[in-house]
């Protein structure tokens, strides 16, 4: 896991990356709407984790810190 490397990092920028890139792959038939929904959701850890996929709120945070800090276009 890359956890421990800083989000400013080149090799978290390449995550970050692929990451959006899945994330656009997987919902790519839906609205932007429910897009940025979901990854609100993600996010915030709200959604009942029996009835829908969920990432470790560490990964979700980190992800989330390297798309802020590189800029990464999302949804």
């Amino acid at each position: 896991m890359h956890l421990h490397l800083e989000p400013s990092s080149v090799e978290v920028k390449k995550l970050a990356k692929e990451w959006v890139n899945l994330y656009e792959s997987a919902y790519k038939d839906f609205p932007t709407e429910l897009k940025e929904k979901m990854w609100k959701a993600n996010k915030s850890g709200i959604y009942p984790k029996d009835q829908m996929p969920y990432f470790r709120q560490d990964v979700v945070d980190f992800i989330d810190a390297a798309i802020e800090h590189h800029k990464i276009r999302t949804l």
